[in-house]
């Protein structure tokens, strides 16, 4: 009686070969694992040959891929919610006190970026025998920092615009964000005395940069 293969043209024990595989990509160690023998080279290599694993293995990889892409997109999208979130589209605040918004309307990239809202209601009572009721509310965003180095890592800003920074402030030139110029940047002489200014510029500027890139992906 022929075994039953199914719609890829595998049989049961072709197909579990072709997932053992897919583990460690080591043919006479899936060969082994399926067929509870020990494995060979020859064995796996005459299975990888054939036309209908080949065909499943590069489904699957494919499959894997595409995947990977769409959960890469996410993470980035994620991580762009965070880096440029703004706690005042969630609260308002002025000397009168501390307002916040309803979730209800708040749209996702703002209620995804907070980290926490807390209330806290507590009744003391005056001399005079009055109730009085305070309310302390808290709200916490997650951690911009963290965020923005894996955005800036990821597009190959912070790295590659503090290399051009650093290079011009060698010979006291100075970028500066500036949005009313094409570049986004003006050049100025520097004070190459304080390395430490220019430490904290370049971050500045490569976190800016990031960020129109970002904008820039998502209007994409």
């Amino acid at each position: 009686m022929p075994i039953r293969k199914d719609s890829n043209g595998l049989t049961p024990k072709q197909k579990k070969f072709c997932q053992e595989f897919l583990k460690d990509f080591n043919g006479a160690a899936a060969y082994g694992r399926t067929y509870n023998s020990k494995g060979t080279d020859a064995s796996a290599a005459r299975l990888l040959a054939k036309p209908s694993v080949q065909q499943y293995l590069n489904l699957i990889l494919n499959q894997a891929e595409e995947v990977a892409q769409v959960s890469l997109a996410a993470v980035v999208r994620e991580a762009g919610r965070l880096a440029f979130s703004d706690i005042t589209e969630a609260m308002e605040f002025d000397e009168q006190g501390v307002t916040f918004k309803n979730s209800g309307v708040l749209p996702k990239r703002v209620t995804a970026s907070i980290r926490s809202v807390s209330s806290t209601r507590t009744i003391t009572r005056t001399r005079s025998g009055d109730d009085v009721e305070t309310v302390n509310m808290k709200m916490e965003f997650h951690g911009k920092s963290q965020a923005i180095n894996f955005l800036g890592k990821f597009f190959g800003v912070s790295q590659d615009l503090n290399q051009i920074r650093a290079g011009l402030l060698k010979y006291g030139i100075a970028m500066i964000p500036d949005s009313s110029t094409a570049t986004g940047f003006r050049l100025e002489p520097h004070d190459t005395s304080s390395p430490a200014i220019a430490s904290i510029e370049a971050s500045e500027a490569a976190a800016e940069f990031t960020g129109e890139v970002w904008e820039a992906a998502e209007q994409a």
